[in-house]
């Protein structure tokens, strides 16, 4: 990452903050609603270079995958329970 000419052209710190974590390698990798929604995302670093694998992104992938799925699951549940909630109130 820090070999990219882009790497610290960016204010305010041009680089990485004073007190950052030496990290060097990164992993990233969106957390998708069923509707297509970025709704987060999972993060990885590492201060060795060239530390994440191909295997590493499917891993990961797949653990967003299963956290799209839950939080997706938990909206659903919350829409029932409102309407649940707003037909005993009629």
């Amino acid at each position: 990452m820090t070999q990219d000419p882009r790497y610290g052209q960016n204010p305010p710190h041009h680089g990485m903050p004073e007190g950052h974590l030496p990290v060097v390698s990164y992993l990233a990798v969106p957390v998708v609603s069923k509707d297509g929604d970025v709704v987060g995302g999972l993060f990885f670093g590492h201060q060795e270079p060239g530390k994440f694998r191909p295997e590493h992104e499917d891993i990961v992938t797949a653990i967003a995958a299963q956290a799209a799925i839950a939080l997706d699951n938990a909206r659903l549940y919350e829409e029932v329970k409102w309407l649940n909630e707003k037909k005993m109130s009629l």
